[in-house]
């Protein structure tokens, strides 16, 4: 599309952006819009899910833990339940498994038996020991220092409502956050390559609309020269095209009136000859 064309004496904005310009901006900002929109949502989707994931396993470690630790509590069992804490820890993922007694002091934790008789004060023990239900949080773990998912069971023995202890399980979420920034990346990549392609596309796009529409300013300014003899071939089947079809008429339309004014102005110089003879001739007579 001629982008320096330019009539003499008209002005043209300082802030003069060829359309094409403005459309493939415009396309742009909104596909990274929506881009960003879908890897934000599908980060916020993926984040639930999984940690729906790991509070059901979680659930599960810490109902079996129960049911097979009740006994043991009620009978302040200590060294069984340092032994069921320790034997639950079966892959990486879980982190921590710990028992309350009724009480509130660890009975066994797995992998540190310094803390065995004592007292957690942390807000999540705090919460977990004083929830009545199953309870999920995401804490810190504080041996590795990581997110963790930790779920929280109540035990209560059959046929009684007095609670005889909590059974915490502890897992891993460093998994969870590895599959976001894995989602993340694709979706990254998947979106780089999807705006370059848009790009293009609306280049494409751009340069079908504008260059119909250059050349009719092509045509606007060579007729505002006088050049009204050009030909004006558009054929984009929209509004460009019926655009250049009324031109092409205005364009007719000044060449006959032209060929009419040309037409009268020979005329009105041959009456003025005529009219020059005919003074001239009775100038001769009356002499």
């Amino acid at each position: 599309m001629p982008e320096n064309l330019s009539l003499q004496g008209n002005r043209v904005s300082s802030r003069y952006v060829p359309l094409r310009f403005r459309f493939i901006l415009i396309s742009s900002c909104l596909l990274i819009i929506l881009l960003g929109s879908i890897a934000f949502l599908t980060s916020i989707q993926q984040s639930r899910s999984i940690r729906a994931q790991a509070e059901r396993r979680g659930l599960a470690m810490a109902r079996s833990l129960a049911a097979t630790s009740a006994v043991a509590l009620a009978t302040y069992n200590y060294i069984a339940l340092e032994q069921c804490a320790n034997r639950a820890i079966t892959d990486s993922e879980t982190i921590y498994v710990i028992i309350h007694d009724k009480e509130g002091r660890v009975a066994g934790y797995s992998a540190r038996p310094d803390l065995q008789g004592k007292i957690l004060d942390d807000a999540v023990s705090r919460k977990a020991l004083s929830s009545m239900e199953p309870i999920a949080q995401v804490a810190s773990s504080m041996v590795e220092g990581i997110q963790v998912m930790d779920v929280a069971i109540p035990v209560f023995l059959p046929g009684s409502e007095m609670r005889w202890g909590t059974v915490r399980v502890g897992l891993s979420l460093e998994m969870m956050q590895d599959q976001i920034r894995q989602t993340q990346m694709i979706i990254v990549g998947t979106g780089f390559l999807a705006l370059v392609f848009g790009i293009f596309v609306s280049s494409w796009a751009a340069r079908r609309i504008t260059r119909p529409l250059g050349q009719l300013m092509h045509a606007t300014v060579e007729a505002a020269q006088g050049n009204l003899n050009q030909e004006i071939d558009v054929i984009t089947g929209d509004e460009v095209e019926v655009l250049a079809a009324n031109f092409r008429t205005m364009i007719r339309e000044i060449l006959a009136q032209r060929e009419q004014l040309e037409h009268q102005l020979v005329e009105i110089m041959h009456l003025q000859r005529y009219t020059e003879k005919l003074l001239a001739t009775m100038k001769d007579g009356l002499i």
